[in-house]
């Protein structure tokens, strides 16, 4: 036992002088004011290393105690000689094999075996030598040495605090004064000289009037100790429980996110199924329309040949029998019947949102198309060449007359005029869309693009380089303006800020005679009406054409004369106005005829303009007579 404790008491001392930046035994050791002790060259790499604005000063690696640098260097730093008395203690003791003695082996080149150490000369001494020691060098202290080097070295550890230290000024002279005023130790020489009168007592009572505030010091850190012990364990067990409920939570997280990822996929699967069961009983609608139309066409086939048969073979007593026959068949076929299929329905569906209060599942919305209803009110006193609805209810309109703009309005949702925009150059505005900041943009056919707010008032104004004469504008998904260009024969994507062409592919030059008009359907086709060229155009993201519709002028199905206003509702249905042909077609998003929604039969006349209301619902057209036509086309 005592083995072990002798073992244990060697170790510790050991620890004392380990360097605690290199982890090497101490070289040079100084010891901060805070009793740690270091490598002299570990410090000054410690203050070569340290942030400069913090010059003169150093903190402890251990303890992080800010330390102020002595005039000159961390070298005057204090020796502690507790620490040097461990050095020499600990490299003078060799366990491997016996001590010899010093003299003799210096001076005789003999080894003989020592009998003592001395701690003051810090050298061996046999039996012999000894004697001469003692009577040239009184007072040292020795220690007898046993050979059992383990306990030679413990009973030089025990003795180091009785080891005398003598003064740096006077190497002679040990110290044994402590001055009180200065807070120093002293020999009996520096006393007289540089602290006379001052307050003084022996070293060793200071020793002993020092050890009751380190007990209380030592006492008081191991309160600290005990305090930091609890909490570090508290914090242990606050970490094992706040790492044991974040696992729970997560758990319950992913639990949760499968349940509502099942429930979301089940709500779509439902949407999808709803979908199928109005797919197929929808398409049965229309298999049975298309059954009973070839069914007619068939009859009329059949009759048509059977007509024809009679004009090559048949007898004049037949045919003439036959008078009141053909006038009834010609009677009953004059009368044009309507084919179309009635009980067309519009698929809308609305994208689910994910935002950070929660997620909104999307949806389906089924309306039909129904036969158009419509009711008139008269606005302005001039034709309408654009209209749109704002989003605050109102509406804005540009006025003009043929291919002359005359005047900006707003309107209230009554449809009653209540302002009048000003233009912002020589030229009134002539056409005009929202943008997706909610400002308006209007064009003057110049190469211009004045941005207002929705009261009419200009914010600003976009320029574009070159011979530009700007028509029909609209926006595309990434907020870009899409602007028809007369002189081009194209349309223009230009980024809202600047006017410069942004990185969506531009619609060749000369695609068109004269683009007019120009809406974008959900998956960015441009469709474009050409008044010279009588069609309407559907322009892919990429620039290639889609699909057209018209291209020759007249008034039968499948022609147009002049088209102007274009829309697309949110089914990427296309409305377009057949100005010359004082109608206005229903197209598929595919570019294909479904319905005609308004004709000259209803009253309507070269309509200029198409745009959907607020209940998206209704269609707004103006035609030339200054009649605004509300027009219900969905159920």
């Amino acid at each position: 036992m005592a083995s072990s404790d002798t073992a244990s008491s060697r170790d510790h001392y050991k620890e004392a002088i380990i360097c605690a930046i290199c982890q090497d035994t101490l070289s040079e050791p100084r010891t901060l004011p805070c009793m740690h002790s270091y490598c002299l060259k570990c410090l000054d790499g410690l203050v070569e290393g340290d942030d400069p604005s913090e010059e003169g000063t150093l903190k402890c690696p251990e303890c992080r105690q800010e330390c102020g640098i002595p005039e000159g260097g961390v070298k005057k730093f204090k020796v502690s000689p507790t620490v040097t008395f461990l050095l020499e203690t600990l490299k003078n003791n060799h366990q491997d094999k016996e001590a010899e003695c010093s003299i003799c082996r210096k001076t005789y080149k003999t080894h003989t075996l020592a009998t003592i150490r001395c701690l003051d000369c810090n050298k061996t001494f046999c039996d012999t030598c000894h004697i001469t020691h003692d009577s040239m060098l009184e007072g040292h202290k020795v220690l007898d040495l046993t050979g059992d080097n383990a306990q030679d070295l413990e009973t030089a550890l025990q003795s180091i605090k009785e080891r005398t230290v003598f003064c740096l000024v006077h190497p002679t002279k040990p110290l044994e004064l402590y001055c009180k005023v200065d807070q120093t130790v002293l020999c009996q020489l520096c006393y007289p000289i540089d602290h006379p009168g001052h307050a003084c007592e022996d070293i060793k009572q200071a020793a002993v009037n020092n050890m009751k505030p380190i007990g209380a010091v030592i006492t008081q850190g191991k309160v600290l100790v005990d305090i930091y012990e609890q909490a570090i364990d508290d914090t242990q067990a606050y970490k094992a429980d706040f790492e044991q409920n974040v696992d729970t939570i997560a758990d319950q997280m992913i639990n949760d996110m499968n349940t509502l990822i099942q429930s979301i996929r089940e709500k779509y699967k439902s949407l999808t199924d709803e979908m199928a069961k109005e797919k197929e009983s929808h398409i049965k609608q229309i298999m049975s329309h298309q059954g009973h139309l070839e069914l007619q066409r068939c009859i009329v086939n059949s009759q048509v040949s059977k007509y024809c048969s009679i004009v090559d073979h048949a007898h004049p007593v037949e045919i003439a029998d036959l008078v009141g026959q053909i006038n009834q068949k010609l009677q009953d076929w004059t009368q044009i019947p309507k084919p179309q299929f009635l009980d067309r329905i519009a698929l809308q569906y609305t994208e689910g949102i994910s935002v950070n209060e929660g997620v909104e599942i999307g949806s389906v919305k089924t309306k039909k198309l129904c036969t158009p209803t419509f009711r008139t009110k008269r606005i302005l006193r001039s034709s309408t060449w654009d209209l749109r609805v704002l989003p605050n209810g109102r509406y804005v309109a540009t006025l003009g007359l043929l291919f002359y703009a005359s005047g900006t309005w707003l309107y209230d949702s009554d449809y009653t005029p209540t302002k009048e925009i000003e233009k912002h150059r020589e030229k009134n505005f002539k056409n005009l869309t929202l943008t997706h900041k909610g400002d308006i943009a209007f064009t003057d056919q110049s190469n211009a693009i004045s941005i207002c707010d929705l009261d009419g008032i200009k914010k600003r104004e976009i320029v574009v380089d070159g011979l530009h004469t700007f028509n029909g504008i609209t926006t595309n998904s990434r907020g870009e303006l899409a602007v028809c260009d007369h002189n081009l024969g194209s349309v223009l994507y230009l980024d809202p800020n600047t006017g410069e062409p942004n990185s969506t592919p531009q619609c060749k030059k000369h695609t068109f005679k004269c683009p007019m008009y120009v809406a974008i359907n959900s998956k960015d086709v441009s469709v474009v009406s050409d008044i010279s060229g009588h069609c309407v155009k559907g322009i892919n993201p990429d620039g290639t054409k889609r699909f057209t519709y018209g291209g020759v002028q007249g008034p039968d199905d499948g022609q147009l004369n002049g088209p102007r206003g274009v829309f697309i509702d949110a089914c990427d249905n296309i409305m377009v106005a057949d100005t010359g042909n004082h109608r206005v077609i229903l197209l598929s998003p595919e570019g294909r005829f479904l319905r005609y929604l308004m004709t000259a039969d209803d009253g309507l006349s070269f309509p200029n303009t198409v745009t959907i209301n607020h209940n998206e619902d209704e269609l707004l057209i103006v035609d030339s007579s200054q009649n605004l036509y509300i027009v219900k086309y969905r159920e």
